[in-house]
């Protein structure tokens, strides 16, 4: 191998292993700012949100479903997140990040106004995207996710 051959692969290397840090950095910031977010729309009035109210509720929605399609759609991130919850503790990690199934189904009344859904569709996917993101994880998290009922967001 010539010396451009072997500064190529090396420059290539530094990039991709750069951009790997980068996509775990940014999912680790994301599950900061959920944890943030959630906080919020747990504090809301039960009933008919303003439209303020619905602007926060969507958001939080919105970055849950971003984070699980993180994970979901690039092969190299499961691992990566996978080791970073193998090291947390995950009944807090959940009860952090993810809103319970009781507040979830009041969320989703409030969203239905006379056969209308109000809110936005990341609302109305919550479900499928946790257990999608929860299915994509290593063996040994995911049975912990599914063995936690903090973790737990289906009835």
């Amino acid at each position: 191998m010539n010396s451009k051959t072997r500064f190529l692969i090396l420059l290539i290397s530094i990039f991709a292993l750069s951009g790997c840090k980068q996509v775990y950095k940014d999912m680790l910031n994301l599950m900061n700012s959920i944890k943030a977010d959630k906080k919020e729309v747990e504090v809301l009035s039960n009933g008919s949100y303003t439209l303020e109210e619905m602007e926060k509720v969507a958001l939080y929605f919105r970055k849950v479903n971003k984070l699980a399609l993180g994970v979901i759609n690039d092969p190299k991130v499961p691992k990566k997140i996978g080791k970073y919850l193998d090291k947390q503790d995950i009944p807090k990690l959940c009860s952090e990040l993810l809103i319970d199934s009781k507040t979830y189904d009041e969320i989703i009344d409030s969203c239905d106004i006379n056969g209308f859904f109000t809110c936005s569709e990341e609302t109305r996917y919550y479900k499928e995207f946790v257990t999608a993101f929860v299915k994509k994880l290593p063996s040994d998290v995911r049975k912990e996710f599914q063995n936690t009922p903090e973790c737990q967001v289906t009835n």
